[in-house]
């Protein structure tokens, strides 16, 4: 049973109320008692009214983790041979960087230690869509990312996509979260769609080897896409690239709009999966690993680390999409697909670093792991600057080569005759060529920095994320035992 629905907010009170509508309808239509937590920077004086009424009209218990909430559990977390330091940037992000998504996961994370829940952005809605030809198959995914692509002509709209008005937002991720691969049979599965029906491979159910949990829950999206540049567009297959190049007023208005629909088929299972925390499922009586307190693209690092602290098949991903719809529309340059690409950033590089990492002994669990993960941080973050710089650029080098590999391995027959996206291919290969040939800063940061600055700042920031991971299974371990004596972070509205 999923406990919790966290949101995750940055003080935008107009998003935050239709999202806590829809999740609050669909919640009691469905009969679900479940604690509804929101975290992050917010007026409570400006909502205090509108989150009394929820409280009272649905007999729901919300709570708040503010900035205030954050400062008490930090105090009460230093009390206990935690370093200050780490629980502070663990919790509040880094004091330069002004965007602390990654910080107010953390304490959603610690606050629901122990338990599974759901995590959803503030500028989302529970308003259900099912993919087209979707089934209730459990399969395995052959690929980091099981979803497929679908974009519309101009508008933001999906005609023909199928509404579920039956839809269970907590009992769908519930149903699958923390559970064994091998325990997920029909008669454990309650669709809600009972026309159609949910079955393992054969294989599957007659193997005794296989026996791993689904830590993490991911359903789809439609709407804005929430990917900072276009250029993924460049690189998708199959029935995906398809869709993409339908016609080229598709093409023009997928790179430019960022106007998608995205969700898998199938309950799709995987060991390595992208992550985009919009709407997370993630199973709290394991130890997960932390997300990077500062910067953008904190869950794709989130998804890394799992992959390698969980081990195998810790992904499902869900045939349902729900909206995201952010307070202001947002768009693409024309240029963007290829002009933009890969200015990688601080988490993409403490991505590839995971990626790449190869532990010299097994790790006997996730905290062990995290811990081995930890050090390995830690002594990047230790080499001298010029050490630490040409790490770096030889990363970006290795990362930018697979990618000009890959552009090229999309085969021809599926270009069909959009003559723009084979132009956005060459022009993205003739960037990335040119890229291979310079010195790389973090794009993030570099922006408002000296390019040398950057660097100390990237070189501080891995080692503040190796600290972090070496500490936080001690961290989690303390949040729980804090839990059990009473100790309560979230304010009750």
């Amino acid at each position: 049973m999923i406990s919790c629905l966290g949101i995750i907010t940055k003080n935008r009170s107009e998003t935050l109320n239709a999202c806590l509508k829809t999740f609050l309808s669909n919640i009691k239509k469905n009969k679900h008692e479940c604690q509804v937590v929101i975290v992050g920077d917010i007026d409570i004086l400006q909502i205090q009214e509108s989150l009394k009424s929820y409280v009272k009209s649905r007999n729901i218990d919300i709570r708040i983790i503010g900035h205030v909430e954050k400062r008490g559990f930090q105090n009460l977390l230093t009390k206990h041979n935690i370093p200050k330091s780490v629980v502070k940037f663990a919790l509040m992000g880094h004091p330069q960087l002004d965007i602390d998504t990654g910080a107010n996961r953390n304490n959603l994370l610690l606050y629901a230690c122990g338990e599974r829940y759901v995590s959803v952005d503030d500028d989302t809605q529970c308003i259900c869509l099912r993919p087209p030809h979707f089934n209730l198959h459990l399969t395995f995914a052959n690929r980091r990312d099981p979803t497929f692509f679908w974009f519309p002509n101009s508008s933001s709209d999906f005609p023909g996509f199928e509404t579920d008005r039956n839809f269970d937002f907590l009992a769908e991720h519930g149903q699958i979260l923390s559970k064994k691969v091998t325990e997920l049979k029909v008669n454990q599965i309650s669709p809600t769609n009972t026309n159609k029906s949910l079955h393992l491979p054969n294989f599957l159910q007659n193997s005794q080897n296989i026996d791993p949990r689904i830590r993490i829950t991911f359903n789809g999206l439609y709407g804005d896409s929430g990917c900072e540049f276009p250029t993924y567009l460049l690189f998708l297959t199959g029935a995906s690239l398809r869709n993409l190049l339908r016609n080229p007023k598709t093409y023009f208005n997928a790179k430019t709009s960022r106007q998608v629909f995205r969700a898998s088929l199938s309950y799709s299972i995987s060991d390595a999966s992208v992550c985009m925390s919009t709407f997370i499922g993630l199973d709290g009586t394991v130890v997960l690993p932390p997300f990077m307190p500062s910067l953008r693209a904190q869950d794709g690092l989130f998804g890394e680390v799992v992959s390698h602290s969980l081990g195998q098949n810790s992904f499902c991903h869900l045939p349902f999409a729900l909206k995201h719809q952010p307070p202001m529309a947002r768009h693409h340059g024309v240029e963007a697909i290829y002009k933009d690409a890969f200015l990688f950033r601080v988490n993409d590089i403490l991505r590839f670093w995971v990626s790449e990492y190869s532990p010299s002994s097994n790790n006997k669990n996730s905290s062990e792991s995290l811990r081995n993960l930890g050090s390995h941080f830690l002594k990047i973050g230790s080499l001298s600057t010029t050490e630490f710089s040409a790490l770096v650029t030889t990363t970006v080098h290795r990362q930018l080569e697979k990618l000009v590999k890959q552009l090229h391995e999309i085969p021809e027959s599926l270009i069909f005759s959009v003559a723009e996206f084979e132009q956005d291919k060459k022009r993205l290969s003739d960037t990335i060529e040119k890229r291979l040939k310079q010195k790389w800063y973090p794009q993030d940061i570099a922006f408002n920095l000296k390019k040398e600055t950057s660097i100390e700042l990237l070189k501080s920031l891995t080692k503040k994320y190796g600290e972090l991971l070496y500490w936080w299974p001690d961290i989690f371990e303390l949040s729980k035992d804090l839990k059990r004596k009473g100790e309560q972070i979230a304010q009750i509205i």
